[in-house]
């Protein structure tokens, strides 16, 4: 039960919507060419100034959310948001302002830049990103590298710039995608229940509880192996944007052995319903 609720959960796509820059907290770091925050104001006001300062980096990075976006299976994602590298941090909410900078991307989610603590939280301490004049740098030993994406600290991924047309495509393609994977979660849970009532009834070595734990324990596989595959393809296609700091992130890998772990129960299960089948069928030709 656990793996179908995992399963479901992750093969739902995610939505969200951009609020706006006073309402909410910045994730971004004022890099090392902004202004920095002085220590000698109180504890309060450093945190509003820095949250302040951030999010007119977030827009001047060209990565303020404006927009619904969407995030399927930790692979893939579309997104809109704000660049304007002269804006205060505080958004016009005219239509035409945000027709004028609104830029459109696919978000890696797999892949972010290098991670700086213990719990790989990306703190931007060994690599500072930014935006200027239009174009993306890291800043890395005081020297700026230009580079082809975009970074979002909310996703910790890199996002490569496409055209409108380009996003809203990707954007139904992953709809369309998440749906299917949420049909097939639904047909696992269904088979689940299938076996549970063939056992209540006496109906242990059948053919359909076989065919259901091979089921489950490809179902349970399936997504930490379409999260690895997925991500590694996501790099093959956007190889020219990757430079040496961009790494695979954490989450596509550290918790895969769970998933893995519940398939190869499923896979026993099947091998000893099986092997009990046969051993059935032999018992009643020798009676």
């Amino acid at each position: 039960m656990v793996v179908i609720a995992v399963l479901y959960y992750y093969s739902l796509p995610r939505y969200s919507y951009g609020g706006e820059a006073w309402f909410r907290k910045s994730k971004v770091f004022p890099t090392s060419i902004d202004q920095q925050v002085p220590d000698s104001v109180g504890y309060q006001k450093y945190n509003q100034m820095r949250d302040s300062m951030g999010i007119a980096r977030e827009i001047k990075n060209g990565e303020y959310q404006n927009g619904t976006s969407v995030y399927c299976m930790n692979v893939l994602g579309v997104t809109s948001a704000i660049y304007c590298d002269s804006c205060a941090n505080k958004i016009p909410e005219e239509e035409d302002f945000i027709k004028q900078h609104e830029k459109y991307y696919l978000v890696l989610m797999g892949w972010g830049l290098h991670y700086d603590d213990a719990e790989g939280q990306a703190t931007n301490k060994l690599v500072d990103f930014y935006v200027k004049n239009g174009q993306s740098y890291i800043k890395q030993n005081d020297a700026s590298i230009p580079v082809k994406f975009v970074f979002s600290h909310d996703q910790n991924a890199i996002m490569v710039p496409v055209s409108k047309t380009t996003e809203q495509t990707v954007f139904v393609i992953i709809s369309a995608l998440s749906i299917i994977f949420a049909v097939f979660v639904v047909f696992l849970f269904l088979c689940f229940l299938k076996f549970l009532l063939e056992i209540s009834k006496g109906k242990v070595f059948t053919d359909t509880n076989i065919v259901i734990l091979l089921w489950l324990a490809i179902g349970s596989a399936a997504l930490p192996v379409f999260i690895l595959l997925g991500n590694l393809l996501t790099r093959l296609i956007f190889n020219a944007y990757f430079t040496q700091d961009v790494i695979l992130n954490r989450f596509v890998w550290e918790d895969a052995w769970k998933p893995l772990g519940l398939a190869l129960i499923f896979f026993v299960i099947y091998r000893a319903f099986s092997i009990g089948k046969t051993l059935t069928e032999e018992q009643e030709l020798t009676i």
